[in-house]
């Protein structure tokens, strides 16, 4: 059986209510819940496949540590390596950098 650890960071929410969603977006766009949520996650998705095709290993860890610093202190590095799509040692390489 493997451990599982929960982690939790730092996040903003920020709730609005129908009337707010209908007076940012113009009311011609039927703007669900759940079709929010996959526009967003579409907008995050392609961010990231952006990194993945115009950022080197470097870039891309650079601007984690940038956007999210709190993670190397919360996740492990082969999670992190992982997520940025290199090996531990090339992690380790460009740690020490």
């Amino acid at each position: 059986m493997k451990n599982f650890k929960t982690v939790f960071t730092k996040a903003t929410s920020i709730e609005l209510s129908n009337l707010q969603i209908q007076m940012i977006y113009p009311p011609t766009e039927v703007l669900t819940p759940k079709y929010i949520d996959i526009l967003m996650s579409n907008k995050i998705a392609a961010a990231r496949m952006e990194s993945f095709l115009f950022q080197t290993p470097e870039e891309r860890y650079l601007t984690m540590m940038n956007n999210h610093p709190e993670i190397l202190n919360t996740v492990q590095l082969y999670h992190i390596s992982s997520y940025l799509g290199i090996q531990g040692p090339s992690l380790s390489r460009i740690r020490k950098r």
